[in-house]
């Protein structure tokens, strides 16, 4: 790669066209191509769902897509079938953003009221209360990220340190080039590969 693109500055010079023939001069769209995957999610009436890494993030594999399609699922029907297909672990913690504000048992999770949550002072700049389901249940085009993503255009913001061990399976809308970041939020899940979702978050972006 690095041979081919010193090749493309020099292309037009008779040093380059020696470079060209010895090295062979390419074109590496391809490569960039690979770098975003788009897929089709699993239930009929959602949106595609595409895979973007970033340099804060890992490549999303198809296990974590299948799991946001699931919540999605979750958030639209909450119940004791659509919560089995999700993998909840006995105790889940939801939160807003960097804090964890309540725990929900097994029975508690298919409760829909139960995933309002509110802070004192508010959150972001937005007065509660905050419902977890509402976005995921949305039928929008989301991006799905692993670990550490940006906070739509600041920096990536911690996750909760109770769960910050866990992988971060995070999904957000896919916005449009002239899109406000006040129409941004993301869904992060936390999971464990023994026990399952551990936790559940919301973040917004503040105005």
């Amino acid at each position: 790669m690095l041979a081919t693109r010193h090749c493309a500055l020099v292309r037009f010079t008779a040093a380059g066209l020696v470079c060209c023939l010895l090295l062979g001069c390419g074109d590496d769209s391809d490569d960039r191509r690979s770098a975003s995957t788009t897929t089709s999610g699993t239930s009929e009436d959602l949106g595609a769902t595409t895979i973007e890494p970033t340099p804060t993030t890992v490549q999303a594999g198809s296990e974590d897509v299948d799991l946001v399609d699931r919540f999605r699922d979750f958030a639209r029907d909450p119940n004791a079938e659509t919560a089995s297909e999700v993998g909840f672990a006995p105790r889940v913690s939801i939160g807003l953003g960097s804090d964890i504000i309540a725990t929900l048992t097994e029975s508690e999770l298919v409760e829909r009221a139960r995933w309002l949550v509110e802070q004192d002072g508010g959150f972001r700049g937005y007065s509660g209360p905050f419902d977890l389901l509402k976005d995921a249940a949305s039928r929008t085009e989301v991006t799905v990220t692993v670990g550490d993503h940006p906070h739509c255009a600041s920096p990536p913001a911690p996750p909760p340190a109770e769960v910050r061990a866990l992988r971060r399976v995070s999904f957000q809308p896919v916005l449009d080039d002239d899109a406000s970041c006040l129409e941004w939020w993301t869904i992060d899940v936390f999971v464990d590969d023994e026990s399952g979702v551990q936790a559940v978050t919301l973040d917004l972006w503040e105005p």
